[in-house]
């Protein structure tokens, strides 16, 4: 029975509706709302607390790009609950909000940081989703066939080489054969390459864990300037999917239940 979960990047959009449906789903579970803002997650709350939902529903100080405000954090989470039964990971960025380099540090090095520092009170069989993207599908067929090649090997990949393809990217005479930001809307779709090829490492890793990637599908929300054809609430459904159906296959990247490829065309309408 889920009695814990810990979404980041909650205060609006995907992660807040996700908080919703978990709410709905999980009424007595108590459920952390990671916010870079206390007032913009109380904020949050109080909306829930409006459609009488999230009696147990906290807000948790959180900025993912920050290892510190991470660290305090899990004190925080340690200091409520003994152990946590779901983390999902859905704080995420484009260059609209922040540079190259920042969208790196919340959409991947970020979610490294949740997982190192939160695996030590993860339930045994606990489940950690990281909310990736299927422009990450797209981005990484547009790529090399080095670095196809490189990503599709989970075998012999590594962290320490995905941190040296985030960090060759932001160089400006590079190494690898990556896109043009158009194929990979700019940093954000590397990113999320980078972030299912992660997920993959970690549920090799972690056996004795659960570990996912999840694809809301391009919703209405801020990060696009809700110009996205599809509600927040099926993309909340596709986030929270893997919790309520746990029969799922470890590493894989899901939306709406169905798995998809890691590599693939970006879809005609699209375009």
């Amino acid at each position: 029975m889920v009695q814990s979960i810990l979404v980041t990047g909650a205060n609006k959009g995907l992660g807040f509706e996700s908080v919703k449906q978990l709410s709905k789903a999980f009424p007595n579970a108590t459920i952390f709302l990671g916010a870079r803002s206390v007032s913009r997650g109380q904020e949050a709350v109080n909306k829930l607390h409006a459609e009488n939902l999230g009696q147990h529903v906290q807000v948790l100080e959180l900025d993912v790009s920050n290892p510190e405000s991470i660290a305090r954090a899990f004190e925080n989470v340690r200091s409520i609950i003994n152990t946590l039964d779901v983390l999902v990971n859905n704080a995420g960025i484009t260059e609209n909000e922040s540079t190259s380099a920042g969208v790196f540090a919340v959409n991947l090095f970020g979610v490294k940081q949740m997982v190192d520092t939160f695996t030590p009170i993860l339930a045994s069989n606990g489940l950690i989703i990281n909310v990736s993207s299927e422009v990450g599908t797209w981005s990484q067929h547009n790529m090399s066939p080095e670095l196809q090649s490189t990503l599709s090997d989970i075998d012999n990949l590594s962290w320490n080489k995905l941190v040296e393809f985030a960090q060759d990217y932001q160089q400006p005479t590079k190494k690898y054969g990556w896109p043009s930001p158009e194929k990979t809307f700019g940093t954000y779709g590397i990113s999320k390459t980078l972030l299912t090829a992660y997920t993959r490492l970690l549920a090799a890793e972690k056996r004795d864990l659960h570990v996912v990637a999840v694809c809301p599908g391009y919703c209405a929300t801020d990060l696009n300037q809700n110009s996205g054809f599809r509600s927040v609430v099926v993309g909340g459904s596709s986030i929270i999917w893997p919790i309520l159906n746990p029969g799922f296959t470890e590493g894989l990247l899901y939306q709406d239940g169905e798995a998809m490829p890691f590599s693939g065309p970006m879809p005609a309408h699209f375009h």
